[in-house]
């Protein structure tokens, strides 16, 4: 199994990208905003900001299941580098940092 980092290689992102496109089980939607992704990504900038954008824009579809599977997966790889870990000292619910537990 790959790991995150291998995952998020910018050309398996784009490759990614483009069999979703191809796809006709993806909506014209999910294609629409993979479309802008790839665009944005095409143009340079800052990688990670692209896919957090990219995560950010796919939620919506996930969240109201109107995604395809590849999508989805493609969402859950963006989505996996994300996690919080119960170790963080990041308390989510009081919105404060505290030691992390011991």
């Amino acid at each position: 199994m790959s790991n995150i980092k291998d995952q998020l290689d910018p050309q398996k992102i784009l490759d990614k990208i483009n069999l979703i496109i191809d796809n006709p089980a993806a909506s014209d939607k999910e294609k629409e905003l993979l479309q802008k992704a790839k665009s944005e990504i095409d143009k340079g900038g800052k990688l990670e900001s692209h896919l957090i954008d990219l995560r950010n824009w796919l939620l919506p579809l996930v969240a109201s299941h109107k995604i395809s599977e590849d999508g989805l997966a493609l969402y859950k790889i963006l989505r996996a580098d994300r996690q919080v870990g119960m170790n963080e000292g990041i308390n989510l619910i009081k919105g404060t940092l505290e030691e992390p537990f011991k």
